[in-house]
């Protein structure tokens, strides 16, 4: 009788241990927000994300800057929980030629003693606002080198053909 009563002891906790694991679910990302919405090239950012998760310890973000699907930056940065139990994190993005279109989040949380990286979410890509540096490449307000463009080429050939064919009409 008592070898039955452990049999059931066993399986007892056998169905216990595994209704206990199912029962824990992995840590997800809901919403993500960015301050500003619309970041630029080289400047800081605060992501906010509703993370839930059983016991949420640590939480670090990467932060990708990239083009056409490929990245080439990628910075980590440490999480902090605010009074809202949401996850906070300020960002400097680093692009030095300011090639990158658009930033991706990716978030590896500590749940429970057990590491989830690399858990994204529906909005896990921001597009950057791109500066428009003249268009020319003439010196002004946006950032221009102060060098002449194409139009100055145009002016001065205007300039030529226009002397050889007075020249020639006075000969």
């Amino acid at each position: 009788m008592k070898y039955v009563n452990g049999k059931i002891f066993v399986t007892m906790i056998v169905t216990l241990s595994i209704f206990m694991s199912i029962a824990s679910a992995d840590p997800s990302v809901g919403d993500i927000t960015t301050d500003p919405a619309s970041p630029t090239h080289q400047s800081t950012i605060t992501v906010t994300a509703t993370i839930t998760g059983d016991d949420i310890s640590s939480v670090t973000l990467t932060v990708s800057e990239c083009k056409a699907g490929l990245c080439f930056i990628y910075n980590d940065y440490t999480m902090t929980r605010n009074g809202d139990g949401d996850w906070v994190a300020e960002a400097t993005l680093e692009d030095p030629n300011k090639v990158s279109t658009y930033i991706q989040y990716l978030f590896d949380v500590v749940d429970d003693g057990v590491e989830f990286p690399d858990i994204t979410s529906d909005n896990w890509k921001v597009d950057l606002t791109i500066e428009n540096g003249g268009g020319n490449g003439g010196g002004d307000d946006n950032g221009g080198s102060g060098l002449p463009g194409f139009e100055i080429i145009t002016l001065l050939g205007a300039i030529i053909i226009g002397t050889i064919l007075l020249r020639k009409k006075r000969f």
